[in-house]
């Protein structure tokens, strides 16, 4: 609760579907007061006690694409309930964007809808469903950026909706699971972020054309339901007002299974991808970091900071911010320790200021040059003033994989110092999932066929012969530590590599190979599995096999067999497609 706001409107600025919006003043700015509709037959209580739950949650959020709340006003409106915001002088996206010169529209448009993007992935990040995205729910700060509000309310307001029987949202921009749950698979409704995907497309829709979806064919509100329950989805504009790439994805974003649509970090990423890098966008750059800025970037750690990295000094590139050359970070899973892991965008601006290994620096300024922006993984650890075991282990890795090269390890490709939150950046290759999340989509029905498998194991031995050469050994096979790429490439990570004997490598291996296949440690004799598959597993479990190094496992019938590149990258597809049935049974329970 905030106390002392005053100088409120007499009039409110503009009305929305949950209540009307005043200015007011607190604490000499500007301040947005929503004061909440309040029905006579509205259980009050109730209404109070849910408002307030969604406030906190509002509270908590931070981003630049967020409405920030400032607190709950009692005082203005007695009996009632108001938030108090920032008072966002451009108002709406739909106002600012008739605001600006026809020449520029498309060009802030498209920036509109990333920063809107950026935003609902921040909120889908912390497990919030906005709920009732719409252009009139998107504000423009006083920089012009778009910022997300009115999440979450429509929980508030379920007992006052009017127009559905399950949401306070306009009918217009609801998916059809909102309309008819039972329809699509749900036994009610259910708020999820598939739905909020599916009214995301019909944001971009309204921002493109200035008008809400089905504007100029359907009038009312009740045929649009029917239609969209049918699978009518808006026409494409005519006249190139929406350019293809978007217009692809906004049709996936349509889709009427909500498990096929795309995930937001999926937008994200597809908005990002086609994101131009033109001399023009670099040239924007380059005057937003000024060249005093790029020729101080080199920072001067003392005290415990100095302390705490001097053993990976040699490793840190210290004369760059990280800050300056990755951006558009968002959050993809975090671990122990305070460790975080993030997916980034490269900065085509400085790239050359980037101290990279040549085969790494080569694949960048391929794709920089082809105008595809490149992406990368960003893990930061925290840097403590007792140093911390963390940074210890990234110490290790490095010492023991210094000049070991294999395109099946994944390495630590450039070490940086963030000085904002003292953190340890380290780059790595972006990869698509874990070996672990393809085999627990087995319970989803995903069998991975003899070749799949041998297609997999195949990478795993090429990583294993390349540490064996150089005496060392992983240390712990499992599927948590393979990863795959998006061309279906399998990675060992490299965090316990040791100087063990392989045979306990070789056993790990062979269980790894029984997990894939779903069998059980014990394999059973009538298992429908090839004799080149049964026989691998038998020789993994022979400490023989590994006097020579890993040889006569890569020359099996079993490896020989191996399935195409092509046919991992397929699997990645499949995983995909598996996921989405999965989501389904998680939002039916």
């Amino acid at each position: 609760m905030i106390f002392g706001v005053t100088q409120r409107d007499e009039h409110a600025s503009f009305c929305g579907g949950f209540g009307d919006v005043f200015k007011a003043t607190y604490q000499g700015k500007p301040v947005a007061l929503k004061h909440m509709r309040m029905f006579q037959s509205t259980d009050q209580r109730n209404m109070r006690r849910k408002f307030c739950r969604e406030a906190l949650v509002w509270q908590r959020l931070r981003h630049p694409h967020i409405v920030p709340l400032i607190g709950i006003d009692t005082e203005s409106f007695p009996s009632s309930l108001c938030l108090v915001s920032p008072w966002m002088k451009n108002g709406t996206a739909i106002k600012y964007l008739a605001s600006i010169r026809p020449a520029e529209r498309l060009r802030t448009v498209d920036r509109l809808i990333r920063e809107i993007a950026q935003g609902l992935a921040f909120l889908h990040d912390q497990r919030v469903v906005h709920g009732d995205l719409r252009g009139s729910n998107i504000l423009v700060d006083d920089d012009g950026h778009a910022c997300l509000t009115d999440f979450g309310l429509t929980s508030v307001t379920d007992v006052t909706a009017t127009q559905t029987n399950n949401g306070a949202g306009s009918v217009r921009w609801m998916a059809p699971e909102a309309l008819n749950p039972t329809a699509c698979g749900l036994e009610d409704f259910v708020r999820m972020p598939p739905s909020d995907i599916y009214a995301l497309a019909c944001v971009y829709l309204e921002l493109y054309t200035g008008f809400p979806p089905f504007h100029d064919a359907i009038l009312h509100d009740a045929p649009v339901m029917l239609q969209v329950i049918d699978g009518v989805r808006p026409p494409r504009p005519s006249g190139g007002v929406i350019p293809d790439h978007i217009w692809s994805l906004m049709e996936q974003c349509w889709s009427h299974d909500f498990a096929e649509r795309p995930t937001i970090l999926g937008v994200v990423l597809e908005l990002a991808r086609h994101q131009p890098v033109s001399t023009e966008s670099t040239i924007d750059t380059m005057v937003e970091t000024t060249a005093w800025e790029i020729s101080s970037e080199e920072e001067t750690y003392e005290g415990w900071v100095a302390s705490a990295i001097s053993p990976l000094s040699s490793f840190i590139d210290l004369q760059v911010n990280p800050r300056n050359h990755y951006v558009d970070l968002q959050e993809i899973g975090d671990g122990p320790a305070g460790t975080t892991l993030f997916v980034a965008r490269i900065n085509p601006a400085h790239h050359d200021l980037l101290a990279l290994e040549g085969d790494v620096r080569e694949q960048d300024e391929r794709a920089l040059l082809a105008g595809r922006p490149t992406f990368v993984a960003i893990k930061t650890i925290p840097i403590m003033p007792t140093g911390g075991a963390k940074l210890g282990d990234v110490l290790k890795e490095l010492t023991v994989m210094r000049g070991v090269q294999s395109p099946n390890i994944l390495r630590l490709d450039a070490l940086y110092v963030d000085a904002l939150e003292d953190a340890l950046w380290i780059r790595m290759e972006l990869m698509t999932r874990t070996l672990a999340s393809v085999i627990a989509l087995g319970n989803e029905g995903l069998v991975l066929a003899d070749r799949i498998i041998a297609g997999c194991v195949k990478d795993i031995l090429a990583a294993l012969e390349v540490l064996w050469e150089n005496g060392l050994t992983p240390g712990n096979i499992s599927s948590q530590n393979v990863l795959l790429n998006s061309d279906g490439v399998l990675k060992l990570t490299a965090q316990q590599i040791s100087t063990s004997d392989i045979a306990g490598d070789v056993v790990a291996l062979g269980a790894l190979v029984l997990e894939m296949a779903g069998e059980p440690s014990q394999i059973n004799v009538q298992t429908t599995r090839g004799p080149s598959f049964h026989h691998f597993v038998q020789m993994c479990r022979d400490p023989s096999v590994t006097q020579h190094g890993y040889r006569r496992l890569i020359d099996s019938a079993f490896i020989r067999e191996a399935c195409e590149r092509a046919t991992l990258a397929q699997l990645l597809v499949q995983c995909t497609a598996y996921e989405g049935r999965l989501r389904v049974r998680q939002y039916v329970r």
